[in-house]
C-alpha cells in the first residue's frame, strides 16, 4: 500500500518511477513476477535489470516499456555494447572502466552512477541462515572482517539471496568536467543504506554541483592569502584542504587533530608547529 501511495505521489509530481529488477533471478523469482505482472506493466515506466534471465522474462512477456541494463551487466567494449541493444533501450556505464576507458567506450545514451554504496558480493548463500537462523524478513545485518571493517548485509528474502555492500561508497560528483566530456544521458545517486540526512545531503550537494553550476576545483595559490585551497568529497562529505605559509595557517587554526581526536588548539601547541617547522626549514625541507 505504502508502494502504491509512493508511486502515485511521484506520477502526480510529474517523475518517472522504474522498479529495480532482483540480482539473481530463479524460478521462485519467476512465478511471483509472472502473478504480479499486470502490476509490473501497470504502475511502472520502466525497469533496471541485473541479468538475462530478467531480460528473457520481458521479452516473453512482449514488454514494451523502457529497459535499462544495471551496471553489473557486461558491456566493457563496443561488441557488448551492441549484443545489449538489441535486448535493451538504455545501457549503465560499467564502473570497472576509467575515465579514459570509457572515453573510449562511448558514454553518449548510457546512464552513469556517481553515487551509492555497491554491491561487493551478492550471494545465494544466505548470512542470516548461517549465523542465526533465517527469519524469513528482509532486512539488514553487520558483518565484519579480520580488520574489524563493517559490512553491511541486506537479506532479500523474498528472492532468497544476499548482498553485501562495500564500507564506502562510490562518491564521483567532484569530478564534474570529466563526467561532463563523457556526456552521460543520464546521472544516477542510488541509495540503499543512508539514513534521511544523508540522503538530503548528497541530493543537496548534487544539485549544488549538477543543477547550480557550482565548482568543486581548486582555488591557487595568491601572494596576498600565501595559501592555496581545493575542494573534495572525502567520504562524500564536503571538504576544503588548505596548504601554505605555516604562520598564516596557524593564524586561522582553531582546532587539532591528534591521536586522542579533535580537540580545540593551544598556544603550545602552535608554538610546538611552529619550531617543528623550523626545524625543516633548516634541514632544507618544505
Amino acid at each position: 500500500a505504502k508502494m502504491n501511495e509512493a508511486i502515485s505521489f511521484l506520477h502526480e509530481k510529474g517523475k518517472t518511477v522504474f522498479l529495480a529488477m532482483p540480482h539473481i533471478f530463479r524460478d521462485r523469482t519467476r512465478k511471483r513476477y509472472e502473478k504480479n505482472y499486470g502490476k509490473l506493466e501497470e504502475q511502472f515506466d520502466g525497469v533496471l535489470v541485473r541479468n538475462m534471465e530478467s531480460v528473457q522474462f520481458l521479452r516473453e512477456h512482449s514488454y514494451e516499456k523502457t529497459i535499462v541494463a544495471d551496471h553489473h551487466i557486461y558491456q566493457f567494449n563496443h561488441y557488448a555494447k551492441e549484443f545489449w541493444k538489441k535486448y535493451v533501450s538504455e545501457l549503465s556505464a560499467p564502473l570497472e572502466l576509467n575515465c579514459h576507458e570509457l572515453s573510449e567506450l562511448g558514454c553518449e545514451g548510457m546512464e552513469l552512477l556517481i553515487y551509492g554504496y555497491l554491491p561487493m558480493m551478492v550471494s545465494a548463500q544466505c548470512v542470516q541462515k548461517t549465523t542465526a537462523g533465517c527469519a524469513h524478513q528482509t532486512g539488514f545485518l553487520t558483518m565484519k572482517d579480520r580488520c574489524q571493517k563493517s559490512f553491511q548485509v541486506k537479506n532479500c528474502c523474498e528472492e532468497c539471496y544476499n548482498i553485501i555492500y562495500n564500507t564506502a561508497p562510490v562518491v564521483l560528483i567532484d569530478q564534474k568536467r570529466e563526467i561532463e566530456r563523457l556526456s552521460p544521458a543520464a546521472l544516477r545517486l542510488a541509495f540503499t543504506l543512508e539514513d534521511e540526512q544523508r540522503t538530503r545531503q548528497m541530493l543537496a550537494l548534487y544539485q549544488e554541483v549538477f543543477l547550480n553550476k557550482a565548482e568543486i576545483g581548486e582555488l591557487p595559490f595568491d601572494s596576498d592569502r600565501k595559501m592555496m585551497s581545493t575542494r573534495h568529497l572525502i567520504d562524500g562529505e564536503d571538504r576544503i584542504i588548505v596548504k601554505g605559509a605555516v604562520d598564516n595557517l596557524l593564524e586561522r587554526t582553531e582546532r587539532i587533530w591528534t591521536k586522542d581526536g579533535l580537540r580545540d588548539i593551544t598556544a603550545e601547541d602552535k608554538d610546538k608547529i611552529q619550531r617543528q617547522n623550523q626545524k625543516f626549514s633548516m634541514e632544507g625541507l618544505r
